[in-house]
């Protein structure tokens, strides 16, 4: 049994991630953050001008060599960061996005209104991709149960795959997420969160449950992504927001008083997937609540007092109210009975480790990498 510690410094505690390390009170993630990431950060502030002049000639650069319509290819949620990230490369570093979406059968009709009023609002040309409902349904059934705590893999390699093959075909060789380290320094740990990229998983968790083939499901193993989209393809990925004083509440109040832009609720829910597996689902059955990371990255970049993120923790994630309604509606999608994915909510838990998957070629691989300061420790 671990006893219960936790952070003097923000809120990270031993149910969020049952390996954390503390020191003189401080957690391993809070030491991290002002050795590696803090002056990261301060480096990136100061170089602010420079990035987005060498990022406007570089996106410029490609898209007169590839011909292309767009400088650059943004995927957006509807959710705050992708948001205001198509605001600032419009309205700040002057460029002209492809907005992508990729619908998943889970849009929270809050977020695409939002995207909706981006595209008005800024003239902008959108590509929405649509999944196949029934391959990713049973591949979400399976990930169920199978019993993984991974369930926003399926939307995220999706999303991510998707984009990428997107990008390869269209010859678009920028792509630009709102990725950042002033609200999501601190993610998960891997038993909780492991790699979407690593197809080997997502094959045989879905040999082993699903009932269907995957035929139009977009998929893009990880180390071909590395080796074949970044060097040979040469698609590169930049996180602008890393590059200004972002601030969340700031953010949505300028989208907010500039496009009419709605507040969905907690972080990722703008997909009615995310706002129950992430705020209901992980937490009852695998006994973590996410925002214990997102509230602690807002700590340490000065958004958020501890003492307001305390109180903010012991509320629920989720309205008691309409849990009931909303476990209903969830089972009825997946096709399963109410009694079905209780059985599956009591049942044993699993992670990577009782699967097959990349997972030593992947921790050694990161390992190597930012030890070359080649990868940023965020991106899945």
């Amino acid at each position: 049994m671990i006893e219960y510690q936790i952070c003097s410094n923000c809120i990270i505690d031993t149910n969020y991630d049952n390996k954390v390390k503390f020191y003189n009170g401080k957690c391993s993630y809070c030491i991290n953050f002002e050795k590696k990431i803090r002056p990261s950060l301060e480096k990136n502030l100061n170089n602010q001008k420079k990035y987005s002049v060498d990022l406007f000639k570089r996106l410029k650069i490609d898209q007169k060599k590839n011909k292309t319509d767009h400088d650059c290819l943004i995927g957006v949620s509807g959710g705050v960061d992708s948001s205001y990230l198509v605001y600032h490369a419009v309205k700040n570093l002057k460029l002209n996005p492809l907005i992508y979406h990729v619908d998943t059968g889970w849009n929270n009709r809050i977020a695409v209104s939002n995207i909706e009023k981006l595209i008005n609002k800024f003239n902008l040309d959108l590509h929405t991709e649509v999944i196949d409902w029934n391959e990713i349904k049973d591949l979400t059934r399976s990930f169920l149960i199978a019993q993984v705590p991974y369930l926003e893999s399926i939307q995220d390699h999706a999303i991510w795959a998707s984009t990428h093959l997107f990008s390869k075909k269209h010859k678009i060789k920028n792509i630009l997420t709102g990725g950042n380290l002033q609200t999501e320094c601190f993610r998960a740990p891997l038993y909780i969160a492991y790699y979407a990229g690593d197809l080997t998983i997502i094959k045989d968790i879905h040999k082993q449950f699903g009932e269907i083939e995957l035929k139009k499901f977009p998929k893009l193993d990880i180390f071909y992504y590395k080796i074949l989209y970044k060097l040979i393809y040469g698609i590169k990925l930049h996180q602008p927001l890393n590059f200004v004083n972002y601030n969340k509440k700031h953010a949505i109040k300028i989208l907010s008083d500039e496009i009419g832009w709605e507040n969905y609720g907690e972080k990722h829910h703008e997909s009615n997937h995310t706002k129950f597996f992430d705020g209901y689902w992980k937490k009852i059955k695998f006994g973590h609540d996410a925002r214990v990371g997102q509230l602690s990255s807002l700590i340490v970049n000065n958004q958020i007092r501890r003492s307001d993120a305390l109180l903010e923790i012991k509320k629920d994630g989720y309205n008691k109210d309409l849990i009931h309604k909303e476990f209903k509606y969830i089972a009825e999608k997946l096709d399963f009975t109410i009694n079905e994915l209780k059985e599956i909510l009591i049942g044993k838990n699993k992670y990577y480790y009782d699967y097959k998957s990349k997972s030593h070629f992947l921790k050694l691989s990161t390992f190597i990498l930012r030890l070359l300061n080649l990868e940023n420790r965020n991106i899945k």
